[in-house]
């Protein structure tokens, strides 16, 4: 295991497992632990290590909802990278990891945790991620919404569930407001349309165009026009271990 750049969230190890004991169907994988600043965060919410264990079940169950997704024939098949937690017991500390597979490849964030208003300024951006955040919360009948899609290509990785549920399952669940936030900044498609989709918070997708029509007519600066009404500040990036690859935690 090796070290690569440390980022704001989490701290990225280059894993190597050619006997394949992992289980992840990967000679090459990451293993992720959390920054001493993510860990203090956790501390506050009353978390310890048991996060790792919700990261790993957050990635089982949208992997599930992938599967009922690609069951409804999409033009375009996605899948998600599984996951599993080790710990280091010969360390002192004997620290927890995430591992999953290495994704190669050109990575990309499609849509976050909160609105992102940018994808309201153009139809370019790619529609499955989207549609399928769209279905999560469709077919359970408004109870979840699987957002903060990204990864490499349709080969998802580090999801979040927002719930209505309260309850304990996610590190991050922030409830029905948060859920509309996302409508607001999202648009449905011709692919939503043939999922048979509808959009329920259309006043809040009103209002979000709104933003989206002051960000045209007046924040002009490259960042502002890329990340929206998201603060610049806010944004917390860590390097993927394809050197020189950036990726927003």
């Amino acid at each position: 295991m090796s070290v690569a750049m440390p980022g704001a969230q989490r701290i990225l190890h280059r894993v190597v497992d050619p006997t394949g004991a992992l289980g992840l169907g990967s000679e090459y994988c990451v293993a992720k632990t959390y920054s001493m600043e993510a860990r203090a965060s956790h501390m506050v919410m009353g978390l310890a290590d048991e996060v790792y264990f919700q990261d790993a079940q957050m990635q089982k169950d949208t992997a599930d909802w992938v599967d009922r997704f690609n069951a409804q024939h999409p033009p375009k098949l996605i899948s998600m990278a599984p996951a599993v937690v080790i710990q280091r017991i010969q360390q002192v500390a004997q620290p927890f990891y995430l591992v999953e597979p290495y994704l190669a490849g050109e990575y990309a964030k499609y849509n976050a945790n909160q609105p992102s208003y940018t994808l309201l300024m153009s139809d370019s951006f790619p529609e499955t991620p989207h549609a399928f955040s769209h279905f999560t919360h469709h077919h359970s009948h408004g109870e979840v919404l699987v957002c903060d899609i990204q990864g490499v290509g349709n080969r998802y990785t580090d999801p979040q569930i927002i719930s209505t549920r309260n309850c304990d399952d996610y590190v991050v669940d922030l409830g029905k407001s948060a859920i509309r936030n996302w409508f607001s900044s999202h648009r449905c498609r011709s692919l939503c349309h043939n999922l048979g989709l509808k959009h329920q918070f259309l006043q809040d997708l009103s209002m979000g165009e709104e933003r989206a029509g002051s960000l045209v007519n007046g924040w002009r600066t490259a960042e502002h026009v890329l990340f929206g009404f998201e603060m610049i500040e806010n944004l917390h990036w860590h390097c993927t271990t394809n050197a020189g690859s950036l990726k927003q935690d």
